[in-house]
């Protein structure tokens, strides 16, 4: 199954029908790329030029799944990595092209970082606390296993 597939099994098995409201996107990245598995990075140039790749038809299937009812509070959240960059927001431009991308839904994207009170709270929205950080011990003591740390 498509991972668009598997978010719409989802949502059809809360409620046949519905769209989500927020979403929360877990993956790995940086400064104005994000990969949406291994060897499909999504940049500005490569969703311009794409057409209609892969990836232009990922945004554009899960654009399709976020609801219309509340555009102002409809919101993707990406976390996992540092996309926005430093200092000067570079991940704007991706942000602002997947939005264009994403109409007729008006999704907003966010990209708190995990440690910032910001981030916090988008843990704490999706994801039981005790339970998240029980998962992020496992990730890195299997990242630890791997590299013999």
């Amino acid at each position: 199954m498509s991972f668009t597939g598997a978010i719409q099994s989802k949502l059809t098995s809360y409620c046949p029908g519905c769209k989500a409201k927020s979403l929360l996107m877990y993956m790995q990245g940086g400064p104005a790329h994000l990969y949406l598995k291994k060897n499909k990075v999504t940049t500005v140039a490569k969703l311009k030029k794409g057409g209609h790749g892969d990836m232009v038809c990922f945004w554009k299937a899960l654009g399709n799944m976020m609801s219309k009812l509340e555009p102002d509070s409809t919101v993707i959240h990406i976390m996992g990595c540092n996309v926005m960059g430093y200092p000067k927001y570079v991940g704007i431009d991706l942000f602002e092209c997947l939005q264009e991308m994403m109409k007729p839904s008006i999704v907003r994207f966010e990209a708190p970082l995990e440690m910032s009170i910001e981030g916090n709270a988008v843990i704490n929205s999706y994801f039981d606390t005790n339970k998240y950080k029980l998962w992020k011990s496992q990730r890195y003591s299997n990242l630890d296993r791997v590299f013999g740390l």
